[in-house]
């Protein structure tokens, strides 16, 4: 078993250039922390990197400049011996995104250029100074260099903290005799998503990358076969401005990571689950992957987070399937000598149970489609979404109702179309887990009949971009016993945007194509018409508020309805009108399978207003979806986070519990304890139920039914709890 496929919790301590240039770097120091923090990999600095310092290297070279006050000191020869001495796995950090002023100017040709022909450092300075170059430049071959001579060290891996292809970029030379010899044309210059040129240049710079992180795996593997390489992938809420599609990168990476900084808090308060989304989201394209995050509150590197929300970050990341690392910068560590306390005990529990965090697989049967190329290439023809309806809010004993207006600017109109395409994912995402509803999330190119095989219910949080493929590998899931749920203007685009005017999955959502979009609104309403498993939270002839972008669609013939959309009202505080035409929701049955859809944004609308009966509403269509093939029940607040796994090798099943239970606010300080927590999971022929957090084994009950129940005593923060079958 390759060390990769093992438990892996990394520590970077970053050095700051005062520490090299005052000859405060001892590596020794660095593998001793380490060890005392139960780290089993570790990350160093073998190139500069604040502020700007990459083109300056911590070892023995004559090929590139040497970092200010290390004399001839080899530091990343002396870190690798003495991480190896303590049986800890070293990486090289190299940064390959960020360079000084001065460097960018002895080598014009290498920085990136935005539209306009300036560099990208005169428009933009990298962290407020300096600047960064471009990967089909001259700088490629510099770059593979410095690679190659890292490698003829004893390390054990190269993470490349960089290149980046950042918005605007690149116009370079290089870029543009590339693009033409691969297009026969020029780069065109105007964002234009009508302008197949346009769409072009979008795959081109998602192709740059790819060709580049090829070709810097070939370097490092020329030298040092055995060596792991992996850069900052990007994340599920990327987009096409800086393309790092994980699902393009994974082939040339031994490990696949993503950043997860702890940044902006009120957003980490209405999304509580943004790391945990991270580690599925990595571990959904099957190789062993790493979360990071730092010790600090973004951007306030200087100070620390609470050790609450650090171990939380800890716990997202592994009950979710992958693997931590965190950083520290060196000043900051100074100031703050017992920050690491945290670390140590969530690292030191991790290694004491390092069996139960090795070859584990989800347990879930849901899958949750989260799609790059619709946040790539989405941008909503529906003229009424760029109304505008203000927010909503009460003030001054008026109502902010916006100007009504409908101003249409599809530039922006492509920012508004993604960032509903993230919220609608975000919202499903927030219900699932709130209701302990174990699942995945799916990448685009795992939508095939095989990879859907594996799930019972299919998710899709309004998809608009979905090629013929895709379509059909659906259809065979639905025929073949699957559930299907899905809103808003999912499959009414091609995989490149190109609108369709139909819904390419008509066939299943039994949907005629879309009459336009209702009126923006915050206060509009739908009604249950008929009584189903769906709406069985309500009753007939209830209202429930209408998602403010909903779509004029009718049910074709054979279709349930179970609910309809109301008449738009002219204001607010007035008499409804009655219902429309038009549906609210749509189920149907095709072959052995079950279909809801809802023309209306479900996801997006829960996302934003958190308003219960949309998320009844969504939690009770995919368990009625599911039917008897739900996984586990868990009396718990909303705020306990559970994840189903297993060790099929050991006859174990695994629950993690998650306990995001704190003051209602990001970040948390204190998590609120939980007791008697009632569990009843579908695990036949338990022999042992133990809690390892607490150490104890917890009495348990199994029925002829297959199911096994037991009450967890006690959650503080985090438990994981060990089914032994026999």
């Amino acid at each position: 078993m390759s060390w990769v496929e093992k438990p892996i919790r990394t520590f970077h301590l970053m050095h700051m250039e005062n520490s090299f240039k005052k000859g405060k770097v001892k590596p020794q120091q660095d593998a001793e922390l380490l060890k005392t923090l139960h780290a089993n990999t570790g990350w160093f600095t073998a190139t500069g990197c604040a502020a700007g310092l990459g083109n300056k290297v911590m070892f023995d070279t004559s090929r590139f400049e040497r970092m200010d006050g290390i004399g001839d000191a080899d530091l990343l020869e002396q870190f690798v011996s003495e991480a190896h001495k303590r049986e800890v796995k070293a990486i090289a950090y190299l940064n390959l995104h960020w360079y000084t002023d001065d460097f960018g100017a002895a080598h014009p040709d290498w920085e990136q250029k935005t539209s306009d022909g300036r560099a990208i450092g005169q428009v933009r300075p990298l962290y407020g100074k300096g600047t960064s170059f471009c990967v089909n430049s001259p700088w490629r071959d510099w770059s593979y260099d410095l690679i190659r001579e890292v490698a003829r060290y004893d390390i054990d891996g190269v993470f490349l903290d960089g290149p980046v292809v950042y918005p605007d970029c690149c116009f370079c030379t290089s870029c543009r005799e590339k693009f033409r010899e691969r297009f026969g044309g020029d780069i065109p210059e105007t964002e234009d998503w009508d302008d197949p040129r346009w769409k072009q240049f979008v795959r081109f710079r998602q192709h740059s990358m790819e060709d580049y992180l090829r070709d810097a795996r070939t370097a490092l593997k020329s030298i040092k076969p055995d060596a792991v390489l992996y850069l900052n992938s990007g994340n599920w809420n990327s987009g096409w401005r800086v393309p790092r599609d994980i699902q393009r990168l994974v082939d040339y990476q031994d490990i696949t990571g993503v950043e997860a900084f702890f940044s902006r808090p009120l957003e980490r308060q209405k999304f509580l689950y943004y790391t945990s989304a991270s580690a599925k989201y990595v571990e959904s394209v099957g190789k062993p992957s790493t979360i990071f995050f730092t010790t600090w509150q973004s951007p306030y590197e200087n100070f620390v987070n609470s050790p609450t929300e650090i171990k939380l970050t800890v716990a997202e990341v592994v009950a979710n399937g992958s693997n931590p690392w965190v950083i520290i910068l060196d000043e900051t560590l100074k100031r703050f000598p017992h920050a690491l306390g945290s670390i140590e005990e969530m690292y030191e529990f991790l290694e004491r149970h390092e069996e139960f965090y090795t070859h584990t697989e989800s347990k879930a049967n849901v899958a949750l489609w989260s799609s790059m190329q619709t946040k790539f290439f989405y941008c909503s023809r529906q003229e009424e979404l760029y109304r505008d309806i203000g927010s909503g809010k009460e003030e001054d004993l008026q109502i902010d109702l916006g100007t009504g207006e409908a101003k249409i600017d599809w530039k922006a109109g492509k920012k508004l179309s993604e960032e509903q395409a993230l919220q609608s994912f975000q919202g499903f995402f927030d219900v699932l887990t709130r209701t302990h509803i174990p699942f995945d999330i799916i990448v685009d190119r795992n939508i095939t009949p095989s990879e859907l095989s594996k799930y019972d219910v299919l998710v899709i949080p309004n998809v608009a971009c979905m090629s013929e493929e895709q379509a059909e590998a659906i259809r065979t899931f639905v025929r073949n016993g699957g559930g299907l749920i899905a809103d808003f203007e999912t499959s009414l685009y091609d995989e490149e945007g190109a609108p369709r005017g139909e819904f390419l999955l008509e066939d299943l959502f039994r949907a005629a194509p879309p009459e336009g979009m209702f009126a923006m609104s915050n206060f509009d309403s739908m009604v249950v018409k008929e009584m189903h498993d769906v709406t069985a939270f309500s009753n007939q002839g209830e209202y429930l508020p209408r998602p403010s972008r909903t779509l004029k669609t009718r049910a074709l013939e054979d279709a349930c309805v179970p609910i309809k959309v109301m008449k738009p009202l002219d204001h607010v505080i007035t008499s409804v009108k009655g219902e429309s035409d038009y549906a609210g929701l749509i189920v149907s049955a095709c072959g052995k399978g079950k279909v809801v859809f809802s023309p209306a944004a479900l996801g997006g609308h829960y996302f934003e207003n958190r308003m219960i009966p949309i998320q009844k509403l969504i939690e009770n269509s995919v368990r009625w979806l599911l039917g008897n093939r739900g996984l586990i029940e868990v009396d718990a607040p909303a705020t306990v986070e559970v994840v189903l796994r297993t060790q099929e090798d050991k006859g174990c099943t695994l629950i993690h519990l998650i306990n995001l239970t704190g003051e209602m606010q990001r970040p948390i300080e204190q998590v609120i304890p939980l007791n008697e927590i009632r569990v009843k999971v579908k695990v036949a022929s338990a022999k042992k139920v133990y809690a390892l957090m607490e150490q104890e084994e917890i009495p348990f009950q199994s029925d002829e039914k297959g199911w096994t129940s037991f009450t967890l005593p006690k959650l503080g923060l985090y438990e994981l709890v060990m089914i032994e079958t026999s």
